[in-house]
């Protein structure tokens, strides 16, 4: 990673601790080592103490704060020039309040159901795209969305013969003890004594300790308990099949390859639960307001009988798609100053890329020369708007909106097309523009078409490291550069 500077320097705001935030917690331990190399400062109201030791163990401090209000966090910073921002319970206000104090925000979200004032905003879920956060995006906030920016662990899964783990997260101490019980009593039915592997809740109760240690012993189970610590993933890395939470943990087994039973134990994990079902077409159990015992029980008959339980292609492709938009985060953070954004066509664009379409200009250089209608343009409009396929974006210079640049995934290579509007060219915006939209969609192989006799075209893509080949310009999803 390239060095980092003091307008590189980060501070962090979540609250994590007793039934919350703990997998928050861990994907911004692993996400600020990709951004900057300058220690962060975690700012959080609420936070389990036990876990203090996982931000200075990676070289960042924790601060206190008296209150949850923004007025509180600006009093209480140091003058970082940067936020990571990863709480629920922070607003679009409490955003504008901090960017108009000079402040950046890198926000992450996995919801998608409020309005979003960050500079960028990350969510790495496989249901995140342009739809989801439609109507919701602040006119400068640049989207990372998908897959290639979840934050995989830097491990191997190699499992240490026949164990299983229990890795719920924050859950509560019946749930766990309820979950545990199940799983013994399969095991006894099948006389498999199978090592269990416990994780326990930062939360969890001396006295619910005490308990499931006397169950355990009394089934004559082999058991371990573990700790949550740095080194929990590499621990977990090394046993064969774990029931775990739907959370941040469920997408970092997807990505190890780890066959799992995965238990939903939070409203905020729906979004988890559909994507798992849907597209991975793994089942996903109910945790609360109950758990389901019986279909937990039987899941578990399938593992130990190994019929039919494992990985489905479908989410080891996924696995495969995980983290390959984050080699160009530090580049794209050191290159906000360079004032050139793209976000996502809305519905209240329609009139001002029907006025574009008719500049002379544009029209010269586009595949067809001749300008579209009005009711052309707005059937064009309302089908690329509504199809998931066509990734469209406004490029902004210096807060104003100065051009597009579209990715059109029905074709057999994802096509792109993009143009500035008279007055903004020469200034390097397109090719930072088409940078851009390689650090959106890292995984994707482009391929662009230019007209004969337009060389600034042809530059331009040359530059943006495009190879000329069958008279197109095609780009690899292997060698996008850092943004700078």
């Amino acid at each position: 990673m390239a060095h980092s500077t003091v307008a590189d320097r980060f501070a962090v705001r979540l609250d994590f601790g007793g039934a919350f935030g703990v997998g928050h917690l861990s994907r911004c331990l692993k996400l600020l080592p990709l951004i900057t190399s300058e220690p962060a400062t975690f700012y959080c109201h609420h936070f389990e103490p036990s876990l203090i030791n996982w931000i200075e163990q990676s070289g960042h401090q924790l601060k206190p704060l008296k209150d949850e209000s923004v007025e509180t966090v600006l009093a209480s910073m140091e003058q970082e020039p940067w936020l990571l921002l990863d709480h629920y319970q922070v607003n679009a206000q409490d955003v504008t309040t901090l960017r108009s104090q000079g402040m950046r925000v890198l926000q992450l979200d996995d919801l998608g159901d409020r309005a979003i004032q960050a500079d960028i905003l990350l969510d790495s879920g496989s249901d995140a795209n342009a739809r989801k956060y439609d109507g919701l995006l602040a006119p400068h906030t640049l989207p990372l969305l998908g897959l290639p920016f979840f934050v995989p662990p830097s491990l191997v899964y190699q499992p240490q013969d026949d164990s299983l783990a229990i890795h719920l997260g924050g859950v509560s101490d019946s749930l766990l003890l309820q979950t545990v019980e199940a799983i013994v009593f399969v095991l006894r039915e099948f006389q498999r004594n199978l090592p269990l592997t416990i994780v326990l809740p930062p939360h969890f109760k001396s006295s619910s300790r005490q308990k499931l240690t006397r169950f355990l012993q009394q089934a004559f189970v082999d058991f371990s308990f573990l700790n949550y610590s740095l080194e929990l993933p590499e621990q977990l890395a090394k046993i064969k099949w774990v029931v775990g939470a739907l959370g941040v943990s469920a997408w970092e087994r997807i990505a190890l390859g780890q066959p799992a039973i995965n238990i939903q134990v939070a409203d905020n994990q729906n979004a988890n639960a559909h994507q798992f079902q849907q597209q991975l077409q793994l089942p996903v159990l109910k945790g609360r307001p109950h758990l389901d015992v019986v279909h937990l029980q039987e899941q578990l008959v399938a593992l130990l009988t190994q019929e039919g339980y494992g990985l489905t292609e479908a989410a080891r492709a996924q696995g495969k798609q995980m983290g390959m938009g984050l080699l160009d985060l530090h580049g794209l953070v050191s290159g906000i100053n360079e004032n050139v954004w793209l976000r996502p066509w809305q519905r209240g664009d329609r009139e001002l890329l029907y006025d574009w379409q008719q500049i002379p200009i544009i029209r010269r250089h586009a595949r067809n020369s001749r300008a579209p209608s009005r009711q052309e343009h707005n059937k064009f409009f309302d089908r690329v708007m509504n199809h998931p396929d066509h990734l469209n974006y406004i490029i902004r210079f210096q807060d104003q909106d100065v051009g597009v640049v579209r990715l059109d995934q029905s074709k057999v290579i994802p096509e792109v097309s993009i143009y500035l509007v008279p007055g903004y060219q020469g200034k390097g915006i397109a090719r930072k523009a088409l940078a851009l939209l390689d650090v959106c969609h890292p995984n994707l192989e482009k391929v662009a078409f230019v007209k004969e006799g337009n060389s600034a075209s042809r530059k331009l893509f040359l530059s943006a490291g495009y190879q000329f080949k069958q008279g197109q310009f095609h780009r690899s999803p292997s060698n996008s550069p850092v943004l700078h």
